[in-house]
């Protein structure tokens, strides 16, 4: 009979071992679990700011973008304008040059006529 209480005992210590072990086991996954939230938010956190960071930077560039845009679209039209002014002189140059060899042409007729006649 004393075998049976030696056996008893020691099962009754391995299963307080065991519990123990379980328990310690729990407490170390759920600090290990409360660390890797922490960590988790901070890299969150941080993950957030650079993404903010990243949006300010990229709405300055669009903004100094837009600003360059208008500016070249403002110049771009100035220099529209002015071909069309140089446009317009050049197509009155060249009217005035047809009208001016239609005459030349003209004079050179009745100059020929003049010359047949005095021939």
């Amino acid at each position: 009979m004393e075998w049976l209480s030696t056996l008893i005992g020691t099962l009754f210590t391995g299963a307080v071992t065991f519990g123990v072990c379980l328990v310690n086991n729990n407490a170390q996954m759920r600090k290990r679990d409360i660390e890797q939230d922490k960590h988790i938010t901070e890299i969150k956190t941080e993950l957030n700011k650079q993404i903010d960071s990243v949006k300010s930077e990229l709405h300055e560039q669009i903004m100094e973008l837009s600003a360059a845009y208008q500016q070249s679209a403002a110049v771009i039209g100035c220099q529209i304008a002015e071909l069309d002014k140089k446009q317009e002189v050049h197509n009155k140059v060249i009217e005035r040059v047809y009208k001016l060899e239609s005459k030349t042409d003209l004079h050179d007729e009745k100059f020929k006529a003049l010359e047949r006649r005095q021939a």
